[in-house]
């Protein structure tokens, strides 16, 4: 289950510590999930996307999308996300041991992103 918790509350029972913040202050908390091997990222699409990484993005798919996948990649394989976009993985597939899924939940994008071995 993916919980929104306002800035400043505690996140309920269950809470794993696998939180992604978007940028209007909300944790987005997924109960229950194994942080070490799933992690969450959670993107609100009225925000621009940074503009220096949109400016060389050239993926067919919606920037958030890729953005958001990516971010959980870099959370299950420990890569700092700049890493990533300098090495040009934005808009790439997740690598094969790593599931991720998308929902929009509240008017955000979330990615779900779960270790498959």
């Amino acid at each position: 289950m993916i919980v929104r918790v306002p800035r400043g509350e505690r996140c309920p029972d269950g809470c794993t510590g696998v939180h992604s913040y978007t940028s209007d202050g909300i944790r987005w908390c997924w109960q229950g999930a194994d942080a070490a091997r799933e992690a969450i990222d959670v993107e609100l699409p009225t925000a621009p996307p940074p503009a220096a990484v949109a400016a060389r993005y050239e993926g067919d798919e919606d920037f958030w999308l890729a953005w958001t996948r990516l971010e959980v990649v870099a959370k299950l394989t420990d890569t700092p996300m700049l890493t990533l976009v300098a090495r040009g993985d934005l808009g790439r597939p997740a690598p094969s041991d790593i599931a991720v899924e998308h929902l929009f939940l509240d008017g955000a994008v979330v990615a779900l992103g779960r270790r498959t071995t």
